[in-house]
């Protein structure tokens, strides 16, 4: 499955050669002192891109890439309301996922995202 789109890249300017490429993100209440501050030298270049689904491409893998895509039907989903217990056992799953695709000396799930 591919799919055609486009995606911002860092222009390739000689500007970057001799200046790195910055953003300033200051706050609101610097507002009444960056007038006339440059606050960025960012310049895009959109370019058209072909995306590949990575899912059952056996070139792809985690010693070669520094990621993998891993099938994995989950027996405690996190949804937003789940108690303490439920939360539990998604890290423990999680930590089992782990160590049993990496082998690690030691794994531990100390935050998560639903």
């Amino acid at each position: 499955m591919a799919i055609q789109t486009t995606i911002d890249f860092l222009a390739d300017l000689p500007l970057y050669e001799e200046e790195k490429p910055y953003y300033l993100h200051a706050s609101a209440a610097a507002d009444d002192r960056l007038e006339g501050v440059e606050i960025t030298n960012i310049e895009w270049d959109t370019k058209p891109v072909t995306v590949h689904s990575m899912r059952d491409n056996p070139d792809l893998g985690f010693e070669q890439n520094g990621f993998c895509y891993v099938k994995h039907e989950s027996k405690c989903l996190p949804c937003p309301s789940m108690g303490l217990e439920r939360v539990e056992r998604y890290r423990q799953e999680s930590e089992a996922l782990l160590r049993d695709l990496f082998q690690p000396e030691f794994v531990l799930c100390y935050d998560y995202k639903v």
